[in-house]
């Protein structure tokens, strides 16, 4: 279960979705419903073990994983996003829900959305290149 932490218009970046791996049988019933294929990155063990990634469009999405933005993730684990139309959607693992992390929340989704902006133009101009 997740509860959505935030949402920003991030330009024309490709639909792909950041989860945490989910151990045993739920990892496999997870990944039968998930309607994308999993990419593989070159990262770290400590974000490898953590997540798994799935998008329609595994070399757009490669483009954007840099390692800034992989190192946000093994740094702040809890998160996950998801990108879908230009719009990013942070979510986060339930819990009791602390009125006074908003604030905290409110940032990760702007930086997380910094992140991925910032990659997304570089990886549109090396691809016009």
């Amino acid at each position: 279960m997740w509860r959505t932490v935030g949402a920003a218009k991030v330009g024309a970046m490709p639909s792909f979705r950041l989860e945490f791996k989910r151990p045993g049988v739920f990892g496999l019933a997870g990944s039968a419903y998930t309607p994308a294929d999993e990419v593989a990155l070159d990262a770290p063990d400590a974000f490898s073990d953590r997540y798994q990634l799935f998008s329609d469009d595994p070399y757009g999405t490669r483009a954007l994983f840099s390692d800034a933005v992989v190192a946000f993730f093994v740094a702040n684990g809890g998160y996950c996003v998801e990108s879908r139309a230009g719009w990013l959607v942070v979510d986060e693992g339930i819990g009791p829900m602390d009125p006074g992390a908003l604030a905290k929340q409110l940032d990760v989704v702007g930086r997380v959305a910094g992140l991925f902006e910032a990659q997304d133009g570089r990886a549109r101009t090396e691809w016009m290149s």
